[in-house]
This record gives structure tokens, C-alpha cells and sequence, in this order.
């Protein structure tokens, strides 16, 4: 197991190709199949698929091609980490983050990272999902923050994915709820209760309804919504219940106040969520941009500790 692998299979899985990934590399098809080969054998596990949309990244490789995109980054981290602390930033990052995560991680980041570092100018932007994806392929930011439920999509569409944290999804319901007491939430104490779900990230939301239709029928949704307050005052209110993300409800002023509580929901109702910065491979990213990814980072890890 070596680098060269990992970029190997990573380029696999952006270009959905042998053939593109070996021409990109410039090395021949043969030595990228015979690595990658090579690479399954130790792991004892196929990384790829044929298909009729070309080679995709199997179920089991998916993690794997996720792992070798963190250590790719980290080994770039580590051949910039001396030119970074011997010269002092003077740079702009553009940054734009899902609403979830714009009024949640972000502020404290930003402060500290102003701290140490007041000659850089930070521009944020709050955007969907699909927004990000734009303006990443159009170089109009350096990098989005944003949850994640289908890495695969991403990492097979010019984009780069830097995990920051898992985040469970909480059942959150009104303090005045008779599921309010319990420990934990399971498919048989959500039946009867009408949900309300936040729409504005396609992939989730698809997903949230695909594990939800799996023990509920029907699924009775009383509307979706893009607005997270509108979503907070109705569950506050006893009017339905929805599903949260952790990283969203930290310091939601509901929570707080004791207005809704948010329930640990049984696993594997609902498949595993990531927290990830995203980059697009068509374009550099800068190294004031890199620093700011490691106080985010660290600003996650003083979340889980605390």
C-alpha cells in the first residue's frame, strides 16, 4: 500500500476511467490497472465496478477512496506545512457554507482565525448545496462547507471531499411531546406523528425520504420547508416532529430553552451523515485557504470534547 495507489484510485473514481485516469497521470493503462490491482488483493476487497456509465467506485470502495483523498491532502499538508509558518498570510478565502453550518461552526473559526491572522480578508456566503457546486466549478470560492450523505456523487463529479466530523441526525420534538422523556427513539414511537422536513439539500432530503418510507406507510409529511425557523416553531408548538442534524441544533436557541428536545434515534433508521469541506480538482487550492480548513478542523474537535 503506497501513495501512488491512493492517487490512482482516486483518479479512477473522479474520471470514471482507466483509460482518463492514466492519461491525466500520464503513466499507461496497464501500470494503473496492475496497481490498483495489486491494491485490491492486500485489501482483499474491489475498489471498482463496470458499469454502462463507465467504472464506478464500489460500495466497499467507497470509504476506502474516501480515506485516500484524507491522506492525499494530508501528505500536500505536509510538503506546504514550513512555507505556511515562514511567511505571514495575506490572502483572501471565499468560503460558502450550508444554511445548517453558516451560523453554527463558522463565527467562532472565523474569530480565531482573524486572530492569528489579520491581514487575511474572509469572505462567507450562505448557499444550497446545489449553489455550491456552482460556484466551485466556477472558481467563485475556494471551498464549500456542507453535509454530506452521498460522498460517491461528489467524489465521481470534479470535487475533492475533506471529511470534518460525522454527525448524527436527532428525532427533535416539542417539550411538551409524549415522546419528550424518552431515551431513545425507535420506528415504532414515530408512527402517527407528522413530520416536517428541511428541503433545500436534494441528496439528503431524498435520502431522509428513502430510510423513512422503509418503516413508515404511508410517511406523513405535514410540508417541507428551506426555512430551519420555520421548521424549529412548528415542532416547538406540538404540530409535528422533524430530524436534525447535531452540528445544526448546537446553540439553537430552541434547544437551549428548553423548547424542544432533541432524541438519540435508533440505528440504522437513517444512514450516517459527514460534516465535509469541498474542493474542486480543476482548481488549486490556496494556502491561506488550507490553514483556514485546519482551524475549522480544530474547532470541530473542541466541539465533540466539550
Amino acid at each position: 500500500m503506497n501513495i501512488e495507489q491512493f492517487i490512482h484510485i482516486v483518479e479512477v473514481a473522479r474520471t470514471k476511467s482507466f483509460f482518463t485516469a492514466a492519461k491525466n497521470l500520464h503513466v499507461t493503462q496497464s501500470a494503473i490497472s496492475r496497481s490498483i490491482g495489486n491494491l485490491e488483493n492486500e485489501l482483499g476487497i474491489k475498489l471498482f465496478t463496470r458499469s454502462r456509465q463507465g467504472t464506478v467506485v464500489s460500495d466497499e470502495g467507497e470509504s476506502i477512496i474516501i480515506k485516500a483523498n484524507e491522506i492525499l491532502l494530508k501528505v500536500q499538508e505536509i510538503k506546504e506545512e514550513v512555507l505556511i509558518h515562514k511567511a505571514v498570510l495575506h490572502d483572501e478565502i471565499r468560503i460558502a457554507a450550508s444554511p445548517g453550518l453558516f451560523s453554527s461552526v463558522l463565527p467562532k473559526t472565523i474569530a480565531s482565525f482573524n486572530k492569528d491572522f489579520p491581514y487575511v480578508k474572509i469572505q462567507v456566503m450562505e448557499r444550497s448545496n446545489k449553489d455550491i457546486q456552482e460556484e466551485l466549478l466556477k472558481n467563485k470560492i475556494d471551498f464549500g462547507i456542507l453535509p454530506i450523505i452521498y460522498p460517491k456523487i461528489w467524489i465521481e463529479n470534479e470535487f475533492t471531499i475533506e471529511p470534518l466530523k460525522q454527525t448524527n441526525l436527532k428525532v427533535i420534538v416539542s417539550k411538551d411531546s409524549l415522546l419528550a422523556n424518552k431515551k431513545l427513539i425507535t420506528p415504532f414511537d414515530l408512527n402517527n406523528h407528522p413530520f416536517v422536513l428541511y428541503s433545500d439539500n436534494p441528496d439528503i432530503y431524498k435520502a431522509l425520504l428513502n430510510d423513512l418510507n422503509k418503516y413508515f406507510t404511508p410517511l406523513h409529511i405535514l410540508f417541507t420547508s428551506n426555512n430551519f425557523d420555520i421548521i424549529f416553531k412548528y415542532v416547538s408548538e406540538g404540530l409535528a416532529i422533524s430530524l436534525m442534524s447535531e452540528t445544526v441544533l448546537k446553540d439553537n436557541h430552541y434547544v437551549k430553552s428548553g423548547q424542544i428536545i432533541p432524541l438519540e434515534l435508533e440505528s440504522p433508521i437513517i444512514r450516517p451523515m459527514w460534516v465535509g469541506a469541498v474542493h474542486s480538482k480543476k482548481h488549486y487550492s490556496t494556502k491561506t485557504a488550507k490553514e483556514f480548513l485546519k482551524y475549522l478542523k480544530n474547532e470541530f474537535e473542541n466541539e465533540e470534547e466539550s
